[in-house]
């Protein structure tokens, strides 16, 4: 499970061509759980960025307010009087 996390952190998607050893080499014998809360902070770090930048394209200067026509609403050239 510990290498596992390492190469998903490393980015390594083929399993079966890397040494448990190479990869500790690579890592510095780095434990697991300090690799893996590093690469959540950075994951999650990109996904709130992500989502604060689309959440401001929805509610950014000039969005709807949440104002929405009723059914009875008469409005066009019909109704001008």
């Amino acid at each position: 499970m510990e290498m596992e996390g390492l190469l998903w952190i490393a980015g390594i998607r083929r399993f079966d061509y890397i040494c448990n050893q190479d990869m500790r080499q690579r890592f510095d014998n780095q434990l697991q759980p300090e690799g893996a809360r590093q690469a959540a902070k950075r994951t999650l770090k990109a996904t709130m960025a992500d989502s604060i930048h689309a959440d401001l394209k929805l509610a950014g200067p000039g969005a709807r307010q949440g104002k929405v026509a009723s059914n009875d609403h008469q409005s066009g050239p019909r109704y001008q009087t």
